[in-house]
């Protein structure tokens, strides 16, 4: 199973998916998706931690603040 495609080029001005002979494109383009989607949540769970330990660290700095 081949794990990529091949474009036209991009001088064309429009991206066409070449596909080899015997390669699903369906599957082809459900691999493509799944890479893509799963490159997207890995963002979003590094945004979601990075914002996470920032409102505790915000948190954190109030509470010394009204003990202090």
């Amino acid at each position: 199973v081949q794990q990529s495609s091949e474009y036209s080029p991009p001088e064309a001005g429009l991206i066409v998916p070449v596909f080899p002979k015997g390669d699903d494109p369906i599957d082809a383009i459900r691999r493509s998706t799944r890479q893509t989607k799963g490159h997207y949540v890995l963002q979003l769970q590094r945004r979601r931690s990075h914002v996470q330990a920032m409102h505790k660290t915000q948190e954190e700095a109030r509470c010394r603040m009204v003990q202090g």
